[in-house]
């Protein structure tokens, strides 16, 4: 869904993707698993769930768009340690 996604417009130059390649972050499009957008459909501090595969480990989970691109980058649960704040598993 192309255009607004929170308080942030979606534009060729403001997108997850974009933010991805300025930031040295390419490995989170690797990632990307969302069956119905693409990473320049999101802002990359947007506080929406997205379908993720884990780059280390192959599970999938649903986690924040910001989970990846924040000071904090937690998303798989399988791969985090304990008591910080993860995605949730979909599939192995």
């Amino acid at each position: 869904m192309p255009g607004l996604r929170g308080s942030c417009a979606v534009t060729p130059t403001n997108n997850l993707a974009m933010w991805c390649g300025k930031n040295g972050r390419n490995e989170l499009l690797g990632e990307w698993a969302h069956p119905d957008n693409a990473p320049t459909d999101f802002t990359p501090g947007l506080q929406v769930k997205v379908r993720w595969t884990c780059g280390k480990c192959g599970w999938g989970c649903e986690a924040l768009t910001s989970n990846g691109t924040g000071s904090n980058r937690t998303r798989c649960p399988t791969c985090n340690p304990p008591g910080r704040k993860l995605g949730k598993v979909i599939w192995p």
